[in-house]
């Protein structure tokens, strides 16, 4: 339950956003564009797999927290278009990226426009978002 409060809280920072196509599978903003292709496809319950958890979350936890993503997104009914605007990528000392903050202008069904900043880290070779960071 603590991971489902948590994400409630970053979900409201992130401002309910989306992003826009990349070429690269391996760009950080990858992880952010099947994010968001899927809130607009409204499968929530695939949407969550896209974060980081720093310990292993339950399929209760996850079908909780794709109840709080659908209420979330249901007030602006839904995402209309989205579009990735930048993404500031942090190296390690080794020249590897293991960090981005993509920012995303987000357009809603109810006319609604906002930008974001999303913060994604590199876990095992894969791009996830990550709700911990500020």
């Amino acid at each position: 339950m603590k991971k489902i409060k948590l994400f409630v809280l970053a979900v409201c920072a992130l401002g309910f956003a989306a992003c826009s196509s990349s070429s690269n599978s391996d760009a950080p903003q990858t992880v952010v564009k099947e994010y968001f292709d899927l809130v607009k496809a409204e499968k929530f319950d695939k949407a969550v797999k896209c974060f980081y958890f720093e310990e292993e979350v339950k399929a209760e936890e996850l079908n909780a927290l794709a109840e709080k993503l659908k209420e979330g997104y249901g007030k602006e009914n839904g995402i209309e278009k989205y579009e990735i605007l930048s993404e500031e990528i942090e190296k390690d000392e080794d020249g590897n990226t293991v960090s981005a903050k993509v920012t995303v202008k987000v357009n809603y069904k109810d006319g609604k426009e906002n930008e974001v900043k999303v913060n994604v880290i590199k876990v095992n070779g894969e791009w996830k978002i990550d709700l911990t960071s500020k």
